[in-house]
């Protein structure tokens, strides 16, 4: 069991739930060990806003990250508003309008084009701030599920390499404004050697392009559990900076705030259902939605292996499939009781909604020096808003 998930426990009864709760000293520890990899391997460090973008968690990492990594206009208008001069703020997205390049240029420091479609939007925009780059999608696909995989058959993101060689061919220079590349290729991996992989095989197929680049984006999607990650994160840097002047960044997300969150809850019933011991919860799978969208099994701290007393945990909502799933716990619970979900910090406050006019959980922080703080609370008005009730 984790340490931050003991002290969780301890201060459940303070709390009033369903409740997030990022535990700081956590994070601290993920953010402190994705910085020793990255500088001991010569990268510099962003952090990707989209896994959780909450102030008092950003504000928290700003003195470990170099910058923000943001995938929207709102997210780097956040990002910026949060990060001081001295951080940068880097951007690249699927799809975004002539209006929404026209703010951008003005405001990010990098700027990646997924396809060269939008970078031909940017190309006369006067004196931008933004060094521009392009997205590349290496095609080496290391997901299995091609909802989580950035390089899947027909996929999206980035420029294929035979398009990039048709417009830049050796001998063509690449734009004057494009500076660098954007690649990204993974998820929740812990295998640095798989981004090694893809350096290589990208310095093969593309060593031209790269030679006239002065910056590159590595992406995300790994996390910084694995003590051969910075020899393999260093070979990386060896295969691309060789007889080259190149800024290598990576940007991770889930690997810096996954740990450090949880979800508390208390059962408000208990069903028996076809035999079945059925527990209900004051949350629900809203908000946590991938636990619907993935069928994710989530950590639930005193639940157990083997025998003992198995219940389904459900949420409140109408939904029928409103299910966190079956799992075990060595005494029978009781209405009342706490029941934890343990590292949740990504993509659950960010993606969490009220549907069925469920209250969204409130967001507590806690850390050993200060202890448990509210750090906000949504309300009826707040559902009425997100129904776009303006009157």
């Amino acid at each position: 069991m984790k340490r931050s998930s003991v002290l969780a426990m301890e201060t459940a009864a303070d709390l009033t739930t369903p409740a997030f709760v990022f535990d700081l000293d956590l994070l601290d520890d993920s953010a402190g060990r994705a910085r020793q990899v990255t500088q001991g391997a010569g990268c510099r460090l962003l952090y990707s806003v989209k896994a959780c973008a909450h102030r008092a968690v950003l504000r928290r990492i700003l003195p470990v990250v170099e910058g923000f990594s943001c995938s929207s206009p709102f997210e780097v208008r956040w990002a910026r508003e949060i990060a001081p001069s001295t951080h940068s703020v880097h951007c690249t997205a699927p799809g975004l309008r002539p209006s929404d390049i026209y703010e951008l240029v003005t405001i990010c420091d990098y700027l990646s084009f997924n396809s060269l479609g939008q970078h031909r939007l940017a190309e006369h925009h006067e004196a931008p701030q933004a060094q521009y780059g392009l997205r590349v999608n290496p095609e080496y696909s290391l997901v299995s599920d091609d909802r989580y995989d950035p390089c899947c058959k027909h996929s999206k993101l980035g420029i294929l390499p035979d398009e990039l060689e048709a417009s830049f061919s050796p001998g063509r220079k690449l734009p004057d404004r494009v500076t660098g590349l954007h690649i990204h290729s993974n998820c929740d991996s812990s295998d640095f050697g798989q981004l090694r992989e893809t350096v290589r095989r990208l310095d093969r197929r593309l060593g031209h392009v790269l030679d006239q680049v002065a910056w590159i984006n590595l992406g995300g999607g790994y996390l910084f559990d694995d003590s051969e990650a910075i020899d393999r994160l260093r070979e990386c840097m060896e295969i691309l900076g060789k007889g080259r002047q190149v800024e290598v960044f990576i940007e991770p997300g889930a690997g810096i705030v996954n740990d450090c969150g949880h979800m508390v809850s208390t059962v408000v019933d208990l069903l028996v259902r076809d035999g079945r011991s059925i527990a209900i919860l004051d949350t629900t799978v809203n908000h946590l939605p991938e636990v619907f969208e993935f069928e994710l099994m989530t950590e639930v701290i005193d639940a157990i292996q083997g025998e003992g007393h198995e219940y389904l945990l459900a949420g409140s909502s109408c939904l029928a499939g409103d299910l966190f799933g079956g799992y075990t716990f060595a005494k029978p619970l009781r209405i009342g009781q706490r029941i934890l979900f343990a590292q949740v910090g990504a993509y659950s406050l960010v993606k969490a909604h009220m549907f069925n006019g469920i209250c969204l959980p409130r967001v507590y922080t806690y850390c050993a020096e200060s202890g448990l703080t509210l750090e906000c609370q949504t309300d009826y008005d707040d559902y009425v808003r997100q129904l776009w009730d303006r009157q």
